[in-house]
């Protein structure tokens, strides 16, 4: 069987995760927010997908290791799904994310996962501006997405630029494709 997926992909995602926690800088104010999302499709029909929800919180929340993360499943379209994680303690967000992505992993329906938005603020032109860096599986980069509305298309992209070069700074694994940036406008965060 042919993988798409490389062997350690969850590693490697592990150690940017890791990266984004550390990163320190006063000068651009840079927060990771306390939700982000996973934008699955609903092709498997498993039974862990058929109850994903009350799943994820058994595996999230409960045992040695738990967090308080929420999770919320949104409905995007007819066969895509959000499921939308909150969680104000930063590292306990992206260890319930990587979770997310292991648990649907260990089940056989990682092709589910299209990608990950991680929200977050930095200090741009001094001014605040909240901004997401979003994961492609199908890629295994990251690459900043800055939507200036909900309007499809609108997006700022001196400030994906900028963020792009700041997060290649902090050896971030950055999709270098910009034909690759695909916008998630809608993101119901």
């Amino acid at each position: 069987m042919i993988s798409f997926f490389k062997k350690d992909f969850l590693n490697e995602l592990w150690l940017d995760f890791e990266k984004l926690l550390n990163i320190k800088n006063d000068e651009y104010d840079f927060n990771i927010m306390p939700i982000s999302g996973l934008l699955v499709s609903n092709l498997s029909k498993n039974d862990f997908f058929k109850n994903l929800q009350s799943n994820l919180e058994v595996i999230l929340n409960d045992g040695e290791g738990s967090t308080d993360t929420k999770v919320q499943i949104i409905k995007d379209s007819e066969d895509m799904n959000w499921i939308m994680l909150s969680d104000d303690q930063s590292f306990d967000l992206l260890s319930s994310i990587y979770t997310t992505i292991n648990a649907i992993n260990s089940h056989e329906s990682i092709k589910n996962v299209i990608g990950v938005a991680l929200k977050f603020s930095i200090n741009f032109n001094d001014l605040t501006e909240k901004c997401f860096l979003i994961y492609r599986m199908d890629l295994q980069s990251f690459y900043p997405f800055a939507p200036t509305s909900h309007n499809v298309g609108d997006r700022n992209e001196e400030m994906e630029k900028f963020l792009f070069d700041f997060l290649k700074s902090k050896k971030i694994n950055l999709e270098n494709n910009k034909r690759n940036w695909l916008g998630l406008w809608g993101i119901p965060i």
